[in-house]
């Protein structure tokens, strides 16, 4: 990933989920992690990658604690989310914040106000 595109991921994140914190990590991962509340409780979420292969491989997006346990891929220690896009993901159009946006809107099906 560049610099310049990793700058505009933070300042897209920022400007619609303003308690999301980037971060990076020495073993190679950016991302950003926050709280989204759902109905009954918040669930700190994570969204992650690693940066080689950032915008070309879609981030995962791990959550605590789980609405649910079925749309959960556990291929890893981690389970990640598992959801379908209306479209593939494309790295030259979808963002960090698109993965935070389907997190948000899992929350809400699954935890609803």
């Amino acid at each position: 990933m560049t610099d310049a595109r990793w700058r505009a991921e933070i300042e897209l994140v920022g400007e619609n989920f303003s308690d999301f914190t980037p971060f990076s990590t020495k073993s190679g991962f950016v991302g950003f992690l926050g709280v989204l509340r759902g109905g009954r409780r918040c669930y700190q979420v994570v969204v992650k990658v690693p940066a080689s292969r950032y915008p070309a491989e879609e981030p995962k997006t791990y959550m605590e604690p789980k609405p649910e346990y079925h749309h959960w891929i556990r291929a890893s220690e981690d389970p990640y989310l598992c959801y379908e896009r209306n479209k593939v993901w494309n790295g030259a159009k979808n963002s960090f914040a698109n993965c935070i946006l389907i997190a948000r809107k899992y929350i809400h099906a699954f935890d609803p106000y």
